[in-house]
């Protein structure tokens, strides 16, 4: 029954703070359109409310669902964007951007985590969460490391300070950085910030507020390729880790069940939106009620997926901690703080010199 009712009262966070940022950008601001965005006012009354109410943590079950699944959900639902040529398109730009820069990250870590006296997995679990995939990425590899409780806890919390700081302030600074270019923005958002939720939710942002598509597309196809490299990267720190002995036990299907099935869906929607523009859109298709209802079939997807991924920003502002992150080792925030920044400054270089 809680999960149930966190499920709603994530659902309830994001209609009222979708009408709040409209009444106070058009109603107290004065603008014809709110600048503010409606993902932003989720996460900070999500937060505000879990954090000053306590009984609120009692439905954690129901907004762990909506992290876990409707943003997934959500996700594959917005595959319906793009068709599989435009996904294509962007994979390759995506690619030589980020496996620099995951290489970059890797080792910046593994240099750093003995002068920060950080142990082996401490360091192995925020290097994956800050180069791949955030929190998924951590919770994947922790338990295979065989990583003390307390370690999952501050990698966790360190990707949770510094993805929500730069899903906050990104969106601003990567248009100004770039000058508005929508292209560079997108590769810059989707390669810099860590975890797959904060990526959508920047993106998110900055088409509320900016009002283009572009970024989203692009960043999404950026953060699941990083997504994918997972299937490579988490076994290779798995084997840093292990022993001879626990490094024979590593299976071809515990490393394929680590790639995102998600992203699958993902690219099964792009197809299915290519295949559709080609029957019902196409030039040689005379049937104009068949072209409208297949648009009205998009525009529904893609509406049900931006609800999905509303409600699950709701949920993680519902489910943010202040202890959590207020608990942080010194040292750890520290080291954190300089990786994070660093896989920011090379995104930016990479996008302005090789891209």
């Amino acid at each position: 029954m809680k999960t149930y009712i966190g499920i709603i009262i994530a659902a309830l966070v994001t209609i009222i703070s979708d009408i709040l940022s409209r009444y106070i950008g058009i109603n107290i601001m004065g603008f014809s359109r709110s600048p503010i965005s409606p993902i932003m006012v989720s996460l900070v009354t999500g937060f505000l409310l879990s954090n000053l109410y306590n009984k609120v943590k009692d439905f954690n079950s129901g907004f762990l669902i909506c992290i876990d699944y409707f943003l997934k959900i959500g996700i594959i639902f917005l595959g319906i964007r793009l068709s599989l040529f435009q996904i294509l398109q962007h994979s390759f730009s995506a690619f030589v951007l980020i496996l620099p820069g995951i290489i970059i990250s890797l080792s910046l870590v593994f240099l750093l985590s003995d002068r920060f006296k950080l142990s082996k997995s401490l360091a192995s679990l925020i290097a994956v969460g800050t180069s791949i995939c955030g929190v998924s990425a951590i919770v994947a590899l922790g338990p295979s490391i065989n990583a003390k409780k307390e370690e999952i806890t501050f990698a966790v919390a360190n990707i949770t300070l510094f993805g929500l700081a730069s899903m906050f302030i990104y969106p601003f600074l990567s248009n100004y950085l770039f000058n508005s270019d929508l292209r560079m923005i997108g590769l810059f958002l989707g390669s810099s910030i860590h975890d797959t939720a904060q990526v959508i939710g920047a993106a998110k942002m900055h088409q509320d507020i900016y009002l283009n598509d572009i970024v989203l597309n692009l960043s999404m196809v950026v953060k699941l390729l990083r997504n994918s490299l997972m299937i490579f990267v988490i076994p290779a720190l798995i084997i840093y880790n292990s022993t001879e002995r626990e490094y024979k036990k590593i299976s071809f299907n515990k490393i394929i069940k680590l790639f995102p099935a998600f992203i699958i869906g993902f690219i099964v929607f792009g197809l299915f939106r290519t295949l559709g523009d080609y029957i019902f859109i196409s030039p040689t298709n005379h049937n104009v009620v068949m072209s409208e209802y297949w648009i009205t079939i998009i525009g529904t997807i893609q509406y049900s997926g931006n609800y999905l991924i509303a409600i699950s920003m709701s949920a993680i502002g519902l489910n943010t901690n202040y202890n959590l992150i207020k608990n942080i080792g010194f040292s750890p925030l520290i080291f954190s703080f300089i990786v994070a920044s660093t896989v920011g400054l090379s995104s930016y270089l990479m996008i302005i010199f090789i891209i």
